[in-house]
């Protein structure tokens, strides 16, 4: 998990305890969601919303 936070988004977390556990069995989507707190590094802002398609006229 502090893998998967760092490589996204450029911080660093700790792991804490699981909080909750949600599905949306329409689409096929069960989410674990886990408290975290911030350790270290510096949020950055993907490519893919940094820089955005033109859009034409």
């Amino acid at each position: 998990m502090r893998r998967e936070v760092l490589e996204e988004t450029g911080i660093r977390v700790e792991v804490g305890g699981l909080t909750g556990v949600y599905k949306n069995m329409v689409v096929g989507v069960v989410a674990l969601v886990f408290r975290c707190k911030l350790s270290g590094g510096a949020v950055r802002v993907p490519r893919s919303i940094a820089a955005p398609a033109a859009h034409s006229a």
